[in-house]
C-alpha cells in the first residue's frame, strides 16, 4: 500500500498537533505533517491573476478527507440510526481521501490557472476567499453539484445548517481552481479524463457586498 506522501510524491519532514477534542486520552496521539516546495517564482500561483468575470471549476472530494471529525464521530455516537445504517455511513467517512497533486500538474501543463483553493477547514466559505484580491468577491451555486449521501446524512442528523455544512465540511468538492472564463470547459474536461468529477462551481465578480462569499 503506498503512502499517502509517496502517492503525492513529498517527503514528510515535520508536523503540527491538530484538535481532536476526544481523541487525545489515554495512550492516544496524532501523527500530523507538512510539506515544502520550491517553485520558480514566475510560476507561483497566489491568486493576484484572479479578476472579475473569472470561473470556479469544482473537483469531487472522496467524502470528509481531514477535517469535521469530532463533529462527525458526536453525531454517530448519538445517533438513533440502525447499526446497518450506521455502518455504512462509517464506511463512507473513512474512504481514503483524494489525493489531487498528479491531477493538477497535469492541469497546469496545459491550461493558465489564476488561482487554486484546496478544500479543507473551513470548508467552501473560507478557503476560497483567502485566495481572492481585495475588491472581489465570489457566487457558488449550490445547485452546481449534489452534496453526497454522507454529507446528506451528517447534516440531517445533527441538525446543521447549510452555512455551517459549507464551513466546516468540503461538502464534496475537495479542491477548486479559478480560470478564465475562457477555459471553463477546457478545465472541467482536463479534469474528468483525469478520472474526476468537475462541476461549475461559481463566478467570481467585483465586490459588491461586504459577505466574500454568496450561495445562490
Amino acid at each position: 500500500m503506498l503512502l499517502p506522501a509517496k502517492i503525492a510524491n513529498t517527503a514528510l519532514i515535520g508536523g503540527e498537533t491538530a484538535e481532536m477534542p476526544g481523541h487525545y486520552v489515554g495512550k492516544n496521539f496524532d501523527l500530523a505533517g507538512f510539506s515544502v516546495g520550491i517553485v520558480d517564482e514566475s510560476k507561483i500561483i497566489n491568486g493576484l491573476n484572479i479578476k472579475n468575470g473569472d470561473v470556479i471549476i469544482g473537483i469531487e472530494s472522496s467524502g470528509p478527507h481531514s477535517n469535521g471529525y469530532s463533529l462527525i464521530r458526536k453525531i454517530i455516537n448519538e445517533s438513533s440510526a440502525s447499526q446497518d445504517e450506521i455502518n455504512s455511513i462509517v464506511s463512507m467517512v473513512l474512504k481514503p481521501t483524494h489525493l489531487y497533486p498528479e491531477l493538477i500538474k497535469e492541469i497546469l501543463q496545459t491550461i493558465k490557472v489564476n488561482g487554486m483553493a484546496h478544500i479543507t477547514g473551513g470548508g467552501i466559505t473560507e478557503n476560497i476567499p483567502r485566495i481572492i484580491p481585495t475588491g472581489l468577491n465570489i457566487d457558488i451555486f449550490k445547485d452546481s453539484w449534489e452534496m453526497p449521501e454522507v454529507f446528506k446524512w451528517l447534516q440531517a442528523q445533527g441538525s446543521i445548517s447549510d452555512g455551517d455544512m459549507y464551513r466546516i465540511f468540503n461538502c464534496g468538492i475537495g479542491m477548486t481552481l479559478i480560470v478564465d472564463q475562457s477555459l471553463k470547459q477546457e478545465a472541467m474536461d482536463c479534469v474528468k479524463k483525469s478520472g474526476y468529477e468537475a462541476f461549475y462551481l461559481g463566478n467570481v465578480h467585483d465586490r459588491d457586498t461586504d459577505t466574500p462569499v454568496t450561495y445562490l
